[in-house]
């Protein structure tokens, strides 16, 4: 990959973990991948863009020396959503056959890791506890929180004896436009209570 220059307005660098900014590129000189075998509906592309709005951009995509994006497709097409410029990218050796086969590989052996209910379901009970953290961020609504708790108590693990699921009590005002929104969030917002913006 050719030494891209540094931008000269550092903020456009300040989503990328600080260790990785070496390795960013313009976004516009990455190439989605035509060839993906993996569809990202909207479901997980909003997923993907709640968690780099929440943590930023925490490993690099992997592109070939033609910078076509081999993975982390998802994280590119919801950065260029954000309207992010740069992302950390590394560039692999890997060509012709081989690089597919990675590509694909990067994909499939995510599909054969399996879930400790257990260890998911106490933290997710714990992040769900957290006033000031977005629970939201880790990829799970609070439907899914519930099956993935419900599927640890199925599954009679004695670990969860010390779960405490918290009760949450939650208020939603139906408002007439953006303004008045944008208004009774930050009136909420400076009175203490944890509030986010929804568009539903």
């Amino acid at each position: 990959m050719k030494a891209t220059k540094m931008p000269q307005n550092p903020d456009q660098l300040q989503h990328i973990e600080p260790s990785l900014r070496s390795l960013a590129i313009p976004i516009e000189q990455i190439h989605t991948d035509a060839q993906n075998v993996r569809r990202h509906p909207d479901e997980n592309l909003d997923a993907i863009t709640k968690s780099l709005e929440a943590f930023g951009q925490q490993k690099p995509i992997v592109v070939d020396k033609h910078q076509t994006c081999l993975a982390g497709n998802g994280t590119l097409t919801a950065a260029r959503a954000l309207g992010w410029t740069h992302l950390a990218a590394v560039q692999t050796g890997l060509s012709g056959s081989s690089a597919r086969a990675y590509a694909i590989a990067d994909n499939r052996t995510t599909d054969t890791s399996e879930w400790d209910f257990d260890k998911l379901a106490k933290q997710l009970a714990s992040l769900q506890n957290e006033m000031d953290f977005d629970h939201l961020t880790t990829g799970f609504d609070d439907q899914q929180i519930e099956d993935a708790i419900n599927t640890a108590l199925h599954i009679e693990s004695p670990n969860l004896r010390d779960i405490e699921i918290p009760d949450t009590y939650q208020l939603l005002v139906a408002c007439k436009n953006e303004d008045q929104q944008q208004q009774l969030f930050e009136q909420l917002d400076q009175e203490g209570y944890a509030c986010r913006v929804l568009t539903l």
